[in-house]
Parts: C-alpha cells; sequence; structure tokens
C-alpha cells in the first residue's frame, strides 16, 4: 500500500508544497495587513469580509472567532461545482493534419516531419512534430502513474499486422502516423482526468 501512495503522490509533491506556501503566505498577508487595517479584499473573499461585516454590525451576532474565512468556504461551494459542471461538458476537437518536413533527411536520418494541430475551442493553431507528442505521453505517465495513457503512435504502426510499414514511401507513412496521432490525441480528450491535465 505504501509503493503505491509513494507513486500517486511522487508526481506532484513540488506543485504540493508551492500550493502550501501560497496559501500560508496569503492567510499571513490578510490576517496581518487587510484585517488589522480593516480593510477588504477583492472577489470572493471580499464578499464574505463584507457578509462578516453585516452580521457583526447588523444582526449584532457576536463570536470568538472570525467567520470570513467560513463564509468564503461556503461561497466557493457552487463555484467550484459550476466549474466542474461546465469544463466537464465542454467538448475539445482537436485535428492533426498536414504534415510538411521540419528538418530534411540524410542517408543515414529520415526527415522529421511536423503536423498541424488545430484546437478550434481553444483557438489554437500550431505545428508540432512527434517528439512533442511523445513527450506529452510521457508526462502524463509521470504526472497519472496509476492510470493507463494510451500507446503512442510508433508502437501502433510498428506493430500493426506485421507489415513493415517503413517500406512504403515516406508520404503514406506520415498520413497513417496522422491516423494514429488523432485517435491517440482523441483517447486522451476522452478521459477526463488527462484531459484536465495542466
Amino acid at each position: 500500500m505504501d509503493i503505491i501512495l509513494k507513486k500517486l503522490f511522487r508526481w506532484n509533491k513540488k506543485e504540493l508544497i508551492n500550493a502550501i506556501i501560497g496559501c500560508f503566505l496569503f492567510a499571513f498577508a490578510v490576517n496581518m495587513f487587510i484585517v488589522p487595517q480593516s480593510l477588504y479584499n477583492g472577489g470572493i473573499l471580499g464578499i464574505s469580509q463584507l457578509l462578516r461585516t453585516i452580521l457583526y454590525n447588523l444582526f449584532k451576532v457576536n463570536l470568538s472567532f472570525d467567520i470570513s474565512g467560513i463564509i468564503n468556504f461556503l461561497l466557493n461551494i457552487p463555484l467550484f461545482i459550476l466549474a466542474y459542471k461546465y469544463i466537464s461538458k465542454t467538448p475539445i476537437n482537436v485535428l492533426i493534419s498536414e504534415p510538411k518536413i521540419a528538418k530534411e533527411g540524410t542517408l543515414i536520418v529520415k526527415p522529421i516531419y511536423s503536423y498541424r494541430v488545430q484546437c478550434t475551442e481553444l483557438k489554437s493553431d500550431v505545428r508540432r512534430t512527434y517528439a512533442d507528442f511523445e513527450w506529452l505521453k510521457n508526462q502524463l505517465n509521470i504526472r497519472y502513474p496509476l492510470r493507463l495513457v494510451p500507446v503512442v503512435v510508433k508502437d501502433l504502426i510498428v506493430k500493426q499486422a506485421g507489415k513493415n510499414l517503413r517500406n512504403e514511401n515516406d508520404e503514406n507513412f506520415e498520413l497513417r502516423k496522422i491516423r494514429y496521432l488523432n485517435r491517440f490525441i482523441e483517447s486522451i480528450l476522452k478521459k477526463k482526468i488527462l484531459c484536465g491535465s495542466p
């Protein structure tokens, strides 16, 4: 069990530590500078401070502790629910097409192709090489060690029906690779956890 927990939390230790330090710094700033000077924050925390002041002054609620943190937590719950519903229902479509030679090959080394990657929802249109897709798979494996990340193209192409596809001309090989890259991205987008990765 310890090994599984270590694998689960290995990937985000640094992010977790940074988040905890950031929370402590924010709490320190609020309690040492904003609250003693009777200032108000912006956003949800500011609204919770206003509600606390209304409860204290209008309704004469006297508590031994500051309830703005509890109000802040309660106000954030519907925001989290809305964000979860919105993110989980927003479909993302990615299209990979148009292979172009990014780096010419030699007698020994094959040319490196780049592919056009379009996402209309994010208004993104970039060119990526095959190495970028391999990098994505490796990062997902590191970030989610216990999740099943889809297979990268190269493995599928080499294993497919025992054919040696590299004997085909490069253009047919690249078109086949595009088809597999599209499947690779689609299978990532179908998994909510992998799709939501930063």
